[in-house]
């Protein structure tokens, strides 16, 4: 699947360059993977990444897509005096860490449970928004962002270049809380034989764990 996923990409891609040297009045846009770019080699590779425009997008980029659409849907919002969109659609600021006892911006714990792409946010959004405003609390709001997080790491799973390693399933299962300490990584690593990398390390190179930062923290 993936293979055929990226060919097809790749003739879209083909398509365009060719169309574009019979007319130069003919303008075609279109959206292509990042996943699949990256590996689509062509003997005309250069010219097609040169007809190419990469979106990389920063935290405050999806901040404000988000915000964006929280005010779109403000019949809908769980707190309509609140001036931020993201507070009035969501009902609350920030929610308590479990794990660490801190609390976090609400859209911070939104964000770190996708792979940082518009449409994911879409996706917790549309499915947020299905709750009703009255009912839309902590706890909602976080058993709908696992349950949307779950769907996206199965859609990535399928999509992954090159494939999913299936034998790392059982570490997924494994891992219970958003925070890993040292000693759980070790446990972890010793389900993973014959392998010349963990398993933490394998979900580290796919985007799946991070690593907390310090930078934010004061005394």
């Amino acid at each position: 699947y993936p293979a055929q996923w990226v060919e097809l990409q790749q003739g879209l891609v083909e398509s365009i360059r060719k169309l574009g040297e019979v007319t130069k009045h003919l303008k075609i846009f279109a959206s292509v993977r990042a996943e699949a770019m990256n590996v689509i080699r062509m003997p005309d590779q250069h010219q097609n990444e040169g007809l190419a425009i990469r979106l990389d997008y920063s935290k405050d980029h999806l901040r404000e897509m988000f915000s964006r659409n929280c005010a779109l849907d403000q019949a809908r919002w769980a707190n309509p005096s609140a001036r931020d969109p993201i507070v009035g659609f969501l009902g609350v600021r920030t929610s308590t860490h479990a794990k660490v006892g801190t609390d976090e911006d609400i859209f911070e714990l939104i964000l770190r449970h996708t792979l940082y792409r518009p449409r994911d946010l879409m996706a917790m959004g549309k499915a947020i928004s299905s709750i009703s405003p009255t009912d839309r609390s902590i706890h909602r709001i976080k058993e709908t962002v696992n349950l949307v997080s779950g769907k996206l790491l199965e859609h990535y799973r399928v999509q992954a270049i090159p494939y999913w390693e299936s034998r790392f399933d059982g570490v997924l299962a494994a891992i219970i809380s958003n925070v890993i300490r040292k000693e759980e990584v070790k446990k972890l690593n010793k389900k993973t034989k014959n392998s010349e990398y963990g398993p933490i390390t394998y979900l580290y190179s796919h985007g799946l764990v991070g690593h907390a930062s310090m930078n934010h923290v004061t005394n």
